[in-house]
């Protein structure tokens, strides 16, 4: 299985991948091309809603956040939402009785440039154990 961004890779790495799905012998392999856009401001913010359950209006500053951070990448989003949680950034309100955040505080914040990036910042907070 392998995978990658058309818009993220150069020819010459579209082409390497091409010849690898040439296997020893001759044969070829199975190749399924799939397409896959970049999430919209509105998936990210359904998602977040649906996440969250809570209303437009109130994850609508959220999601701007995290639509322009990761691109529209949902794998980028979706880390950068669990690193958020992990951190206590976003976090449950026993007091309002949903999940609250410090828009400012978010929107300031420092992330990882890219997806492999915040994967491997992520990982930082394990045990050598829990990584093995």
């Amino acid at each position: 299985v392998g995978m990658y961004r058309d818009n993220e890779v150069s020819d010459d790495l579209i082409s390497f991948f091409t010849s690898l799905v040439t296997v020893e012998g001759g044969n070829s392999a199975y190749v399924t091309n799939v397409e896959l856009s970049s999430l919209s401001l509105d998936d990210v913010t359904k998602m977040i809603m649906s996440e969250l359950r809570l209303t437009r209006r109130l994850v609508s500053g959220l999601a701007r956040v995290v639509h322009k951070r990761s691109h529209g990448h949902a794998l980028f989003a979706v880390q950068l939402l669990n690193s958020l949680v992990s951190d206590s950034t976003i976090a449950y309100s026993p007091m309002l009785h949903r999940f609250h955040w410090d828009q400012n505080k978010i929107s300031t914040l420092k992330t990882a440039d890219s997806v492999a990036s915040l994967i491997v910042s992520n990982l930082t907070f394990l045990s050598i154990e829990e990584i093995q």
